[in-house]
């Protein structure tokens, strides 16, 4: 139950922080979707393990129902020359510059990796053994001026 409640907090601020724009100076984005375990998995992890060895670490959770979230998920597509009309959940952002898809062991050492909290991989992080919920991502395109 203190788990949950923790986990409801976190999400709570991160909603807030996601709706005010935030999201862009954290640590750590997790684009989700309600009722995926490996994002609950992974957001759990961050909040437990890795802010116990980085407690500054910034995580912000986007849930991509909300269409101004997945407008987010799709810019970083295009940042990471994704190009997929279906996305799988959890996509994790990691200082800007590197991403996960899917929750599993290996994407943990990479999340402490790019993190800086374990030994170095490279800097391209990709999906391969990874735990995933499938998503399509048809909203429409978000252009900046």
């Amino acid at each position: 139950m203190k788990k949950l409640s923790a986990l409801l907090i976190a999400l709570t601020i991160s909603v807030i922080t996601a709706c005010s724009g935030g999201y862009k100076s954290a640590d750590i984005i997790v684009f989700s979707q309600q009722g995926c375990a490996y994002c609950e998995e992974a957001i759990e992890y961050i909040n437990d393990e890795v802010k116990a060895k980085k407690p500054n670490v910034k995580l912000v959770v986007l849930d991509i129902a909300i269409p101004k979230h997945r407008y987010a998920l799709q810019d970083y597509m295009k940042k990471f020359k994704i190009r997929q009309t279906t996305i799988s959940t959890p996509f994790i952002v990691v200082n800007q510059d590197s991403y996960l898809i899917g929750w599993s062991q290996r994407n943990k050492r990479k999340l402490l990796t790019a993190l800086g909290l374990e030994t170095s991989l490279p800097k391209r992080i990709d999906q391969s053994n990874a735990s995933s919920q499938e998503m399509p991502v048809d909203a429409p395109e978000v252009h900046e001026p």
